[in-house]
């Protein structure tokens, strides 16, 4: 697969309440393509003191995209809310629910299982969303 297999959307808005989404990329669901959305997020905030955490943080989410939701696509928003504070966002079309913490993975020699604590150790908040029909949002916030 090559880059240009996956559906490419970027925009700059500032919202009513101040928020300005940065930029927003679609990728397709296969393991190769979450080193693109870690890199694409390290592109995007060249100069944001929290850019390492929210590539890593993104990649943990993406990883969990792909391996659990059975989705056929992922999509990566990046906005940056009021005091330097970053939202990320990974969508899917959710099709097996909704990523959430799971009790008795912090074990450092199980395989899988740990990017939600990562997730849930480095950002200062995070949740989920899930519309049906429409699809699941794991979302993350984190500062410098």
């Amino acid at each position: 697969m090559t880059q240009d297999d996956h559906a490419i959307s970027t925009a700059t808005t500032i919202s009513p309440g101040g928020d300005t989404h940065i930029c927003s990329q679609t990728f397709p669901a296969s393991a190769e393509q979450i080193a693109r959305a870690r890199d694409f997020v390290r592109d995007n905030l060249k100069d944001h003191p929290a850019r390492e955490t929210a590539a890593v943080l993104t990649s943990e989410a993406a990883t969990n995209s792909v391996r659990h939701s059975g989705t056929r696509f992922f999509g990566v928003k990046i906005t940056v809310l009021a005091g330097n504070c970053l939202r990320v966002t990974v969508t899917d079309e959710g099709r097996a629910g909704t990523p959430h913490l799971r009790n008795g993975t912090t074990d450092t020699d199980t395989e899988n299982g740990r990017g939600m604590h990562i997730i849930d150790l480095m950002a200062e908040r995070w949740g989920t969303v899930r519309r049906p029909g429409v699809g699941a949002a794991l979302w993350f916030e984190c500062t410098a």
